[in-house]
């Protein structure tokens, strides 16, 4: 099976299940790394980008 991922410009990129015994774990692997990028998340998914402030909790301690 597989599901669509839309990106903001409309284009659809189609992204395989990881299969239950991982066989195919590098192929999934890239193509989540391939919509994070396009997205523009990389910085969030490797860790380089700061942490969001929870402002509810920001708050509440206020």
């Amino acid at each position: 099976m597989a599901y669509a991922i839309e990106l903001d410009n409309g284009t659809i990129i189609e992204v395989l299940d990881l299969a239950t015994d991982e066989s195919n774990w590098k192929t999934y692997h890239n193509y989540i790394l391939h919509v994070v990028e396009i997205k523009g998340l990389i910085q969030q998914y490797n860790g380089t980008d700061t942490k969001p402030i929870d402002t509810t909790v920001h708050e509440l301690k206020a």
